[in-house]
């Protein structure tokens, strides 16, 4: 745990935003969002990245932040009883007794409380902010706050993914799971040395593409040409640029087939065997 000045707590709750891959969640009674801020938090939004806002006290049109409101990747709710402030994304949480205010910043003595997502404190006030959601009102953008469930598996699995593999920075994606509004949570993967190539983990393949079709070509001839541990077949789609990586069993190494750790350590020992290949087949490009 980490104390911070009222100063140190700005700055952490801007680095929070900034830094995110996957969500930004707010939680401040009170809102008067800084312009810099504010662009900061739209610009994740474009980027495809989750933003779960609850305010409470005073009930708004959010007029003034009408990019914020009407995005389909923002989540806004109201808490008439609210009088927590807490700041996080995948990586960190901030408790702290500064609202998201212009005014608290600039006349206030504040404090702050910082823990990573390495401790149990961290998923702990995510339950508990959970629970302001479930009692909380809708208002604006989606409904759909899951995403900073810790629960639904995702989350830890990257935890697990980033300790094993360095050069694939990897990060929690929403997809849609039928034809209904269902979501559901995977991850996408960008290969750091040539960030043109990237992943996304569509629960029983990976699928790989790029712009460049010498680059899946050489993929897929590394695969064949050299084998892998883990058994992994490759299947290169000839009307897109992209490859479709499956297990050895192909279909039938199913999520609802198998034991979640056995299916982990398969997907685990794939992604490692990805690592290789991308490493041998693209050093010389």
């Amino acid at each position: 745990m980490k104390i911070l000045s009222t100063r140190k707590t700005s700055a952490l709750i801007e680095e929070i935003v900034t830094e995110s891959k996957n969500f930004v969640l707010i939680v401040s009674p009170y809102l008067k969002i800084s312009d810099s801020l504010y662009e900061r938090l739209v610009r994740k939004l474009n980027l495809g990245i989750r933003v779960v806002l609850l305010f409470g006290k005073v009930d708004s049109n959010f007029s003034q932040y009408q990019k914020l409101r009407d995005h389909n990747k923002s989540s806004i709710f109201f808490l008439d009883k609210l009088h927590a402030k807490i700041y996080a994304n995948e990586d960190i949480v901030l408790v702290s007794s500064m609202n998201l205010h212009s005014y608290s910043e600039i006349n206030n003595w504040e404090i702050g409380l910082q823990e990573d997502s390495s401790s149990s404190e961290y998923k702990n006030i995510f339950n508990e902010v959970l629970l302001m959601l479930k009692a909380s009102t809708y208002k604006f953008g989606d409904k759909d706050y899951s995403i900073i469930d810790l629960s639904n598996g995702a989350h830890e699995f990257i935890g697990i993914l980033q300790e094993t593999i360095k050069t694939i920075d990897f990060r929690v994606i929403e997809i849609q799971t039928g034809w209904d509004d269902e979501k559901s949570y995977t991850f996408k993967g960008t290969y750091q040395p040539k960030q043109e190539i990237s992943m996304i983990f569509n629960f029983n393949h990976l699928a790989i593409s790029s712009d460049s079709e010498d680059d899946l070509r050489s993929i897929c001839e590394t695969i064949e040409s050299k084998g892998c541990k883990s058994g992994l077949r490759c299947f290169q789609k000839s009307y897109e640029r992209e490859l479709a990586i499956y297990p050895p069993d192909g279909f039938n190494a199913r999520r609802d087939n198998m034991e979640i750790k056995e299916y982990r350590a398969m997907w685990i020992s794939i992604l490692e065997d990805i690592e290789k290949v991308l490493c041998d087949s693209l050093q010389a490009s």
